[in-house]
């Protein structure tokens, strides 16, 4: 209520409490006041009490009032509110969903950033168990072991026959002039009869030379059935027959014979004959017995894992490593890529080194076998720099 307000509200009950009371002593004065005395009645005093007391209340009223305007004063001013209610809630409102965006954007990258290192830390833990497993399983295997080619084994030769009908037999078959495969045929049968060097040498030549694909396949099966291990290369190269007939008997005889093969194997490398190496590594190949050795370098077996490597090395001394490296590129087991490495390691030469420095180069190889073929390119490279 405002001061003016106030005022007039105070002066009208007062002009009416004035107005009652001279209202009420006339009227009733008289009538109150005992006969023939001069003072006033009770009701009149009655009504200057009530009168007074309403007169005092207001008083107190307004002066309450007062104090409580002087406290008000000194209250700082009210803050004014935005000419623009709506907006200014409206900006606010924009302000805190943009602040609780940032806050989850925030929030989201520090989580992000946190699962991406626990993330980062347990792949590398699953990678150094992998290499730790790895390394575990290549180190027990026999493979591991194998630090040089042995030297080969020699074996007893074959007696030289005298035989007049076996000469005879032997120059019907060699003869290039003889149009017969009755005879060269029946010449044979003769051969096969009498085990000695002379005839390993013949039908030597007739598994390789003779013209009718039946008579080279019968040459192979009869040095089948000398089981010698002179008789090991001749079969061998018949595996690259052009003939279907002469590579199955080939094939058959390859794994009837008794001799060692890893012997035979080393007996070639140590040749240092790289025609015959390569002839030898060629034949294996038809044959499939250099795709089947790569599974065999981590057999547990001494004997067949001893044969791979073996096998594996002449490859490597032949220069026909196509096949080999392929394996390394794409071998799906890591363990017979590491036995390659091995092999290459002990039985590389400086060409290894343009074919590793590819495969590097590509990015084929994990990062511990990388590290290792890293290792046999340096030995290798060091190699042919001291050679110039």
């Amino acid at each position: 209520m405002s001061n003016t307000h106030f005022s007039r509200t105070i002066n009208f009950i007062i002009s009416a409490v004035i107005i009652l009371f001279v209202s009420f002593s006339k009227a009733f004065g008289q009538a109150a006041a005992p006969a023939g005395s001069g003072g006033y009645s009770i009701f009149t005093i009655l009504i200057l009490v009530a009168g007074a007391a309403i007169i005092g209340f207001l008083v107190y009223a307004k002066m309450h009032g007062k104090k409580e305007k002087t406290n008000a004063s000194s209250l700082p001013p009210p803050r004014k509110r935005p000419a623009n209610v709506k907006r200014e809630a409206k900006d606010l409102t924009e302000i805190k969903e943009t602040n609780a965006a940032q806050n989850k954007v925030f929030n989201s990258r520090q989580t992000g950033l946190a699962n991406d290192i626990v993330s980062g830390e347990a792949t590398r833990a699953k990678e150094q168990l992998r290499r730790k497993m790895q390394n575990l399983k290549f180190t027990n295997l026999p493979i591991s072991t194998y630090n040089e080619i042995r030297p080969s084994r020699s074996f007893d030769d074959l007696p030289y026959s005298d035989d007049e009908e076996l000469n005879t037999a032997i120059d019907t078959v060699l003869d290039e002039f003889e149009e017969s495969e009755e005879k060269r045929g029946q010449a044979l049968r003769v051969i096969a009869a009498n085990r000695s060097k002379n005839s390993v040498e013949a039908l030597a030549q007739a598994a390789f030379y003779d013209v009718s694909a039946s008579l080279r396949a019968r040459a192979v099966t009869i040095l089948t059935d000398f089981d010698h291990e002179s008789s090991f290369e001749p079969i061998l190269l018949a595996c690259a027959d052009p003939g279907r007939e002469v590579r199955a008997a080939a094939a058959r005889g390859l794994f009837k014979l008794s001799c060692d093969r890893a012997n035979e194997w080393s007996r070639i490398w140590e040749s240092k004959d790289e025609f015959r190496m390569k002839n030898a590594v060629r034949a294996a190949e038809e044959a499939n017995i250099v795709k089947q050795s790569f599974d065999r370098l981590i057999h547990e077996d001494l004997k067949m894992s001893y044969e791979a490597f073996a096998l594996a090395a002449l490859i490597v001394r032949s220069g026909e490593t196509d096949l080999l490296f392929f394996a390394l590129k794409n071998h799906a087991d890591p363990t017979v890529r590491q036995a390659i490495l091995h092999v290459l390691d002990i039985a590389g030469d400086e060409r290894v080194v343009e074919p590793i420095s590819k495969i590097l180069s590509q990015q084929l190889l994990t990062a511990d076998l990388a590290e290792k073929a890293g290792d046999v390119m340096r030995k290798y490279e060091n190699v042919l720099l001291e050679a110039f």
